[in-house]
């Protein structure tokens, strides 16, 4: 884990996705918003044994989420991090969903539970990504057309760079509304 000491009192727990480390350009940038707002940020960086199972994953997420409970959390999950989801919506934290991974039965399942702010960030072209159970659970919902699971438009980094900074505008927002 890497962490990154903020001034607000608040930690922001950063969770990867399986080969989407914390410094790929969508994390990076979710960690320059928390930290230009005084969040402190724990980044999560997955090892062999992490990734080993789902249940492998929701341990190491249990310790760290148990870790962060006093300091007013935020969770951000991409892909395999949104495996957190059942805990998270259980401890009633905000958080965000990059990509998360809407083809499971028991994050469908917690979504419809969630009862704090949570945004849910993903693209059409992400066969992981289902648009109707995002909008179904009434939270927020940036839905990117044509982006594939790293949230780019394959083929056109322009476009990329332009989805990255609606997203970076869109996640300044939200945090800023928490």
């Amino acid at each position: 884990m890497t962490f990154y000491q903020g001034t607000n009192g608040r930690t922001a727990v950063l969770l990867p996705g399986a080969s989407y480390s914390p410094n790929h350009p969508v994390l990076y940038h979710v960690r320059q918003v928390l930290l230009h707002q005084g969040w402190s940020v724990e980044e999560v960086w997955w090892n062999l044994e992490d990734r080993a199972s789902d249940e492998a994953v929701i341990s190491r997420v249990k310790s760290v989420l148990n870790a962060v409970a006093d300091k007013n959390p935020l969770v951000v999950g991409k892909s395999l991090g949104s495996l957190a989801l059942p805990q998270v919506v259980q401890r009633e934290w905000p958080a965000i969903w990059l990509t998360p991974v809407l083809n499971r039965p028991q994050l469908i399942i917690a979504l419809k539970n969630v009862s704090s702010k949570t945004l849910l960030v993903g693209g059409t072209a992400d066969g992981l990504w289902n648009g109707d159970i995002a909008r179904a659970s009434g939270q927020q919902v940036f839905e990117i057309p044509d982006a594939n699971h790293d949230l780019e438009i394959s083929g056109d980094p322009l476009a990329s760079i332009r989805v990255l900074s609606e997203l970076v505008a869109t996640i300044t927002l939200f945090v800023e509304s928490l």
